[in-house]
């Protein structure tokens, strides 16, 4: 629900993951937004559930909140940001493909559809 920061503060985004099966593996969230060259600007890396609930301890059909407090540089510029969100292998990685309903692969990242608005100090 937070639309907008400004330099130097935190963003705060929070996020629901389902896991439709039970999940083997041990799997990392990234978050990061994207400036129009779809450079990184800003960015949070790690493990679901606020840090202590990993992937391969999640229930099938299970719901997890995961806050992610997203730290923008005292020089983030402003401007609206698109807001990249997915998983990788923690080991290798390897983000994971994201796929739609009917199982179409898509890439390896949601672009969420709410963007952030970098205020001027």
């Amino acid at each position: 629900d937070q639309e907008s920061v400004t330099p130097g503060n935190y963003f705060r985004l929070v996020l629901y993951w389902r896991a439709s099966r039970q999940v083997e593996s041990n799997y990392s969230v990234f978050v990061h937004l994207l400036d129009e060259e779809d450079q990184t600007i800003a960015q949070a890396d790690g493990v679901p559930g606020n840090g202590i609930y990993p992937t391969w301890a999640w229930m099938p059909g299970e719901v997890v909140e995961d806050e992610r407090l997203i730290p923008l540089g005292v020089d983030a510029h402003p401007g609206s940001y698109r807001i990249s969100v997915g998983l990788y292998e923690a080991e290798t990685l390897q983000r994971l493909e994201v796929s739609d309903q009917q199982g179409k692969l898509s890439g390896d990242q949601v672009l969420l559809p709410k963007s952030v608005e970098v205020r001027s100090p």
